[in-house]
């Protein structure tokens, strides 16, 4: 175990410093680090010391708030435990990411010249906010009156007094971080539960400049879990993230049937899952500078016409685990299943606004925004679509209470939630409390800095947010969920069956779907189930099926020369009533993000030889033949005894 504490004059003055107890060669590092000094392990190394790991940058996703001019000591440490842990610009969907993968070779000659003391080392545990012998006690009282820049920004975890005022000062989202200022960052830590790790825990350590009062330590500690009263679900679900829950079903039960069961539906949650008590719930609604009206879940239903309408909801990162494949993303790694088709039941969201006075044709606002009870104490999870969108007969977008003719689950939004078809699945936002017709978009991180697309160009140090619009309508989509990628088709299989998925944003809907079994080179169209096409105003998605003949599979049909195994790729392109289409690779569509992949989906299969399907039915006539035999001397046996039978009797009766 390793600790380091900082000791600041003044607040301002950074000396980090790192001790390793066990005696393994290296040097402590006791250099004064400034706040503009670009480090990464190999200048550490140079001034002796080899406690942090390497990485040339920060390993958390939402890194290209740092200083692009580099990151210091103060922002690495501070990045860590303030903008990933206390401020809402925290995707916590990306919860199983928080590492920077290593690139192969990189630091090959430096790994193997370790000695086996410095890979023990790389074990070691570090414990934050211990209390630890010789530093100064701070009450709660001191460490509340640091909360600005003139003062000092302290913050508290467990026994430990932390000094964040330099990363403060450089940060962009700074004033974030502020709402924990002169507090217990536990809180934030308890939604935040993904950094808590090993090399966050030592960088936080870099920061500590005391321990807390022991009296005032038993109040500030807190172990209270938000996630704790989570709902229960499936476990066929496939989670890609606990806390919070984010999980999508197999992609073989996903297209079982054309809508979606609820229990089976993706779950997609930012935060814990609020409580709601109905008997209080109501939701505002107001326009900009004018009066605001809240209804009740009643009021709404008994007050504006109940609508009904097939959607399918999408994530955006849907399928990003493709993406991945080609360069290392940060997110849920999600394969194809992030995306579920409903009934969804409720009113219009049109026409409450009407009621609100809001005008169809009214040109001053631009933007609807919604806000949800779902928060982490700092924010509401929040976004927002064009107003002429809320406002379309033909738009149908519902603030629903009712999925598949059920009262919406917790995870799904209960009480109420909006949808918006055609649209990315961010946009729909659950639990939702808040309505407001404005000039701007929702000032929300999720609607702000995140759910957006990059040029390919683009990485986590060049992006700028500003530059691109939010997703709204999604682009073309389809996937092979039957089979799955690596299935081994039978022997004795006549017809392989593949069956998938297509949809398409802006309620475009699918006219054709095209399957290749020779990754791309000759195409065959699939059998669609879907809704009866209408004018910009398919919501639902489309469902697809093709039987091939398994003996058009093998190289040389039913030649039974034919002795080894073949692998093909399936592959599916699907093509909207606009006659948009998928692309077919993904490297012109790769962004860092992560989102929009709609390329061509790809599963490879393995079919036997035409021989092996021989000797499968040979063997199986063989058995048939041994079974008949079988049948044949029992049925003998039996008459012989029964013969044999009767002359006993016989012989017993002239007796």
């Amino acid at each position: 175990m390793w600790r380091g504490y900082v000791h600041r004059q003044h607040h301002r003055a950074l000396l980090p410093a790192f001790a390793c107890p066990r005696q393994c060669g290296r040097t402590a590092l006791t250099n004064v680090i400034t706040p503009n000094i670009l480090f990464g392990v190999r200048t550490l190394s140079s001034l002796g010391s080899t406690v942090v790991h390497e990485s040339s940058k920060p390993t958390h996703e939402y890194a290209h708030y740092w200083p692009r001019w580099g990151w210091n000591l103060t922002a690495a440490t501070a990045a860590a435990l303030t903008m990933s842990a206390l401020s809402p610009n925290v995707v916590q969907a990306e919860s199983q990411d928080d590492q920077q993968p290593q690139v192969e070779g990189e630091n090959e000659n430096e790994s193997k010249g370790n000695d086996e003391d410095e890979s023990k080392d790389d074990e070691d545990v570090v414990i934050p906010g211990e209390v630890i012998e010789g530093l100064p006690e701070y009450t709660k009282e001191e460490v509340s009156k640091h909360k600005s820049q003139e003062t000092g920004i302290w913050v508290i975890y467990k026994h430990g007094v932390y000094d964040v005022t330099d990363f403060v000062a450089s940060h962009p989202g700074g004033e974030k971080i502020l709402m924990a200022a002169g507090a217990s960052i536990e809180p934030f830590w308890a939604l935040y539960r993904v950094h808590r790790n090993n090399e966050v825990y030592g960088m936080l350590e870099g920061l500590r400049i005391g321990n807390l009062d022991p009296h005032d330590a038993k109040e500030v500690h807190s172990t209270a879990n938000p996630y704790d009263n989570d709902p229960a679900r499936h476990p066929v679900l496939k989670a890609y993230s606990e806390q919070p829950f984010n999980a999508e079903p197999p992609m073989e039960l996903l297209v079982a049937k054309f809508r979606t069961p609820n229990d089976l539906f993706y779950v997609r949650n930012h935060l814990p899952v609020p409580e709601v008590d109905i008997s209080t719930y109501k939701v505002e609604f107001s326009v900009e500078n004018k009066d605001s009206e809240s209804f009740t879940l009643d009021e709404l239903k008994n007050k504006f016409p109940h609508y009904t309408i097939s959607a399918a909801i999408q994530c955006s990162g849907n399928r990003r685990d493709e993406m991945s494949r080609l360069r290392y993303i940060k997110g849920l790694e999600w394969k194809g299943a992030a995306l579920g088709n409903a009934d969804w039941t409720g009113v219009r969201l049109r026409d409450v606004l009407v009621h609100m006075g809001v005008d169809p044709d009214e040109s001053d606002f631009q933007h609807v925004q919604f806000e949800g009870l779902d928060t982490d104490n700092t924010a509401h999870y929040g976004a927002s679509v064009p107003l002429p969108k809320a406002m379309n007969l033909a738009g149908d977008v519902l603030l629903a209470w009712n999925m598949n003719g059920e009262e919406l689950s917790r995870d799904h939004g209960y009480p109420l939630r909006v949808i918006v078809p055609g649209v990315t699945g961010a946009r729909s936002v659950k639990w939702l409390s808040k309505v407001k017709v404005s000039k701007e978009e929702s000032p929300s991180h999720w609607q702000q800095k995140d759910y957006k697309s990059f040029s390919p160009s683009v990485d986590w140090s060049t992006v700028d947010w500003s530059s691109a619009p939010a997703i709204i309508d999604s682009p073309v989509q389809s996937a092979v969920c039957q089979p799955s990628d690596g299935f081994r088709v039978s022997a004795d299989d006549e017809n392989l069956v593949i069956k998938g998925y297509a949809f398409s944003g802006g309620g475009h809907g699918i006219i054709r779907v095209d399957i290749s079994v020779d990754d791309g080179r000759t195409w065959s169209p699939a059998t669609l189930t879907s809704e009866p096409l209408r004018y910009h105003r398919n919501w639902a998605w489309t469902l697809w099926k093709i039987k091939v003949p398994v003996k058009s599979l093998r190289p040389h049909g039913d030649n039974n020369s034919d002795t080894s195994d073949r692998e093909i790729t399936i592959c599916c392109k699907a093509v909207d009533a606009a006659y948009n289409t998928q692309p077919d690779t993904i490297e012109p569509i790769w962004n860092v993000r992560g989102v929009l992949n709609h390329a061509w989906h790809r599963v490879r299969v393995v079919v036997p030889p035409a021989a092996a399907a021989t000797r499968t039915t040979a063997t199986a006539s063989e058995e048939t033949r041994a079974e008949e035999t079988e049948q044949h001397e029992e049925k003998a046996e039996e008459k012989a005894e029964e013969k044999a039978e009767e002359k006993a009797e016989e012989k017993a009766e002239e007796k």
